[in-house]
């Protein structure tokens, strides 16, 4: 994890937990047991909801965080519920499109990113020097004009052949 998120999940415990939540958890922690840890999960196995006021309060709570969190499993639950409901109220999609993350060090989308800001030969030194930078992934991630374009190329080519 990085600075950045633990920076922001910082920023979110702090905005969220009020002292009247705290207490809260802190009494319902402190009353678990086992018992009920074991029956709640396997409430959600069967029926993906908890019955027991206390434990559904705490799970909620720390959704709250996760959801918050870029690329926390929450947050991909999220999402996912969010595909599900879109379907549900527009029916299933005919062709499905996803940009896949290893795109943003795709050879040819490097080369279309590079290619727009600089010269043929500075774009083939650029790309010579991702192989021994980082940084390069980084330019690269902060130019979603030719993540776009490359997006429209593949697609583009796929429907051609």
């Amino acid at each position: 994890m990085d600075m950045e998120s633990k920076s922001k999940n910082r920023r979110i415990s702090h905005a969220r937990m009020t002292r009247q939540t705290f207490q809260r958890l802190e009494g319902i922690v402190s009353e678990l047991t086992p018992e009920r840890l074991k029956d709640a999960e396997e409430e959600l196995k069967i029926s993906s909801h908890v019955t027991d006021p206390d434990i559904d309060f705490l799970l909620r709570e720390l959704r709250y965080y996760g959801v918050a969190h870029p690329l926390s499993n929450e947050n991909r639950l999220n999402a996912r519920l969010k595909i599900k409901s879109i379907c549900w109220k527009y029916g299933l999609p005919n062709v499905w499109f996803t940009i896949n993350p290893n795109d943003l060090t795709n050879p040819a989308k490097l080369r279309l990113c590079m290619n727009r800001f600089y010269s043929a030969e500075a774009a083939i030194e650029k790309i010579d020097q991702f192989r021994k930078s980082i940084d390069f992934i980084h330019d690269s991630v902060q130019d979603p004009v030719s993540s776009a374009q490359f997006f429209h190329r593949e697609i583009n080519s796929f429907f051609k052949n």
